[in-house]
């Protein structure tokens, strides 16, 4: 853990950056393959610590501490680990761009063996047991809600929020 008092006017590297890690955004699990999903990101960032007057705020709105600046694109992914022992078994790189609208959704795992999750406009479905992806859609719209699942006359149907419109996908 990085001590604050080391961030300077010339600034720090931080990894991850203020766009980085895994926050709000759902994980998944899996109890028959015994697997966790994680919506990540890989990021890093310049921290500085200026006078007050000197701070102004970065392009996407970020303002954190007295500023911060993203030294490369954000990388998305999908990390599955081992529920018991936190062992990573494999990792989904999914569509990267700068922003938070490209961030991974929160994710949803069925009891058939896939992962669905959202980025940058596109669903997709992973193999649960490999990462492979599976399906993925454009979807014309920012996605940032995860995909939700349930029965509708007797079939299994996952539906996916994007800008204004549901879509919906049967299994």
């Amino acid at each position: 853990m990085s001590n604050v008092a080391q961030v300077s006017a010339e600034g720090r590297s931080i990894s991850p950056g203020i766009d980085g890690g895994t926050s709000w955004q759902n994980p998944a699990f899996d109890p028959k393959r015994r697997s966790i999903f994680i919506p990540a990101t890989k990021s890093s960032a310049i921290f500085t610590n200026l006078p007050a007057d000197r701070v102004t705020r970065a392009a996407n709105g970020y303002l954190v501490g007295s500023g911060s600046s993203q030294l490369d694109p954000p990388t998305r992914k999908v990390v599955a680990v081992d529920a018991a022992t936190g062992i990573r078994k494999w990792e989904y790189v999914a569509l990267s761009g700068p922003g938070p609208s490209n961030a991974i959704s929160g994710l949803l795992s069925t009891e058939g063996g896939l992962v669905f999750g959202a980025a940058g406009g596109m669903v997709f479905a992973l193999d649960a047991t490999t990462g492979q992806e599976v399906f993925r859609r454009s979807l014309g719209g920012n996605t940032k809600s995860p995909p939700i699942s349930f029965t509708l006359d007797g079939r299994q149907v996952v539906l996916v929020a994007a800008g204004r419109a549901l879509f919906e996908f049967g299994l």
